[in-house]
C-alpha cells in the first residue's frame, strides 16, 4: 500500500508539472506535435470532440511520465492485473516466440514479463532510442533481472540494422525470443518508406504498417504473441496476452505476413476505441498514412466581389525554430507563413482581403487555409 501511495503521489506531481508545460506551449505557439495529434484524432476518432484534444495531449504526456515511474516499482509487479495469466502463458511456450506490443499503457514493463520467465530476449528498438537510450535500457534490464533473480540474457538491435533479419534468424535458433513495439517500428529507411509494408484499414484510414516481423515469424516458425497494456480508471497497470498468431504452411510468406499484420493492428485498433488518451502514436500516425487520399479537395476560385473570407477552422498554427507555419488538418499540408499572415490567421475568424496580395489569397484558397463564406455556409 505504501508503494502504491508513493506511486500515485509522484504521478500527481508530474501531471501538475506537465500541465504548466503544456500551457506554456500554447503561449509560445509551440504546437506542431499537438496539431498533428489533433489531425490524427479527427481522422481516426471523429466522435471525440475537438475541444477535448488538448486534454488528451496532456494525458498522453502524463502517461509517458507514469510509464517511466512504473519501471522503478519492480516490487509492485506481482500486483499488476493480468500478470499471473501472462506469466503462466509465457512459461508454457515451448519454443521461442516473437512478442509484440504497442506504445500504449505501461508498455515499458513488457520486458519484465520475459525477464521474469528467464527468457533470452532480442529487443528491437528504433534507431533514435537505440542511440539515445540504449545504456538506460540495459541499466533497467539489469535491475529487473537482479530483482527476479533471472537467468535471462538481453541483446538490443536497432530496427535499421542492415543484417537484422539474419541476426534474428540466428538468435531464434539459439532459443532467443524477440520483443518489439510494432506501432513505431520504422525499419530500414525511416518512417516514410512504404516498401515492405502492408496497407491496413485502421480506424477508417489507410495506414502502412511494416510486415518485417510477420515475415520473420513465417521463416522462423515462431508464433507472434501480442501483449497489450493499458491503465484502468484508477491508473492501475493492466496487461492482456492476446491469441498467438501461428505461422501457417498453407499460406505463402506474403499472404501470411499480410494476414498477421492485419491481426496485429486489429488488437491496437480495438484498444484505442477504449483508451485513446494513452497512445503516443497519435503524435506520429500521419507518417504512416496514405496521404494521397487526403488531397482531393474542391478547387476554390477567388472572386473579387468577395471582401471577406473565412479561415478554415480545421487548421493548426504553430511556431518552430523561429519560423511560422500553418497545418491543414484535412490534407496534412504544411505551409510556411510570414509573421504578419500568421498573426492575422491566429487572431480572426474572418479574413479581410482588402490589404492582401491576390496571389497570396489564391494560394491560401487553393490550400483550403481560407474558405469562401458560401462554402462554409453550404456545409454548416
Amino acid at each position: 500500500m505504501i508503494v502504491k501511495n508513493i506511486r500515485r503521489e509522484v504521478f500527481q506531481e508530474e501531471k501538475e508539472k506537465l500541465k504548466k508545460y503544456v500551457d506554456k506551449k500554447w503561449e509560445n505557439h509551440a504546437l506542431k506535435n499537438y496539431h498533428f495529434l489533433s489531425a490524427n484524432l479527427s481522422k481516426c476518432l471523429p466522435n471525440i470532440p475537438k475541444k477535448k484534444h488538448k486534454s488528451i495531449y496532456h494525458e498522453i504526456l502524463s502517461y509517458r511520465a507514469l510509464q517511466s515511474i512504473d519501471t522503478h516499482f519492480y516490487e509492485n509487479f506481482k500486483n499488476i492485473e493480468g500478470v499471473n495469466a501472462i506469466d503462466k502463458n509465457i512459461k508454457n511456450q515451448l519454443s521461442p516466440s516473437i512478442y509484440i506490443s504497442y506504445h500504449l499503457g505501461s508498455f515499458r514493463s513488457a520486458m519484465a514479463f520475459l525477464i521474469k520467465a528467464n527468457l533470452n530476449v532480442v529487443l528491437i528498438v528504433d534507431p533514435l532510442p537505440y542511440k539515445m537510450q540504449k545504456d538506460l535500457i540495459i541499466d533497467k534490464y539489469e535491475k529487473i533481472k537482479a530483482f527476479f533473480n533471472s537467468t535471462s540474457d538481453l541483446i538490443i538491435y536497432p530496427a535499421d540494422k542492415k543484417d537484422l533479419s539474419i541476426q534474428i534468424l540466428s538468435k531464434t535458433k539459439s532459443n532467443y525470443s524477440v520483443l518489439a513495439f510494432v506501432d513505431g517500428n520504422t525499419g530500414m529507411n525511416g518512417d516514410f518508406n512504404q516498401k515492405n509494408s502492408v496497407k491496413v484499414d485502421f480506424l477508417g484510414q489507410k495506414i502502412f504498417f511494416r510486415k518485417g516481423l510477420a515475415m520473420l515469424s513465417y521463416y522462423t516458425k515462431c508464433p507472434i504473441i501480442p501483449l497489450l497494456s493499458y491503465y484502468d480508471e484508477n491508473d492501475t497497470s493492466c496487461w492482456e496476452m492476446k491469441d498467438p498468431i501461428i505461422p501457417s504452411s498453407q499460406l505463402s510468406a506474403q499472404d501470411y505476413a499480410e494476414n498477421a499484420t492485419i491481426k496485429i493492428f486489429k488488437v491496437l485498433e480495438e484498444a484505442l476505441k477504449l483508451y485513446p488518451n494513452q497512445w503516443e502514436g497519435w503524435l506520429y500516425l500521419h507518417k504512416f498514412m496514405d496521404l494521397e487520399l487526403k488531397n482531393n479537395l474542391e478547387t476554390v476560385v477567388f472572386e473579387n466581389s468577395t471582401h471577406q473570407l473565412e479561415i478554415n477552422p480545421n487548421i493548426g498554427l504553430f511556431a518552430y525554430d523561429e519560423k511560422f507555419y500553418v497545418l491543414n488538418k484535412e490534407t496534412y499540408s504544411v505551409i510556411e507563413l510570414n509573421k504578419k499572415m500568421f498573426t492575422k490567421l491566429d487572431q480572426k475568424i474572418f479574413f479581410d482581403i482588402n490589404d492582401e496580395d491576390i496571389d497570396n489569397i489564391n494560394f491560401l484558397l487553393k490550400k483550403h487555409i481560407l474558405l469562401p463564406n458560401s462554402i462554409r455556409n453550404a456545409t454548416a
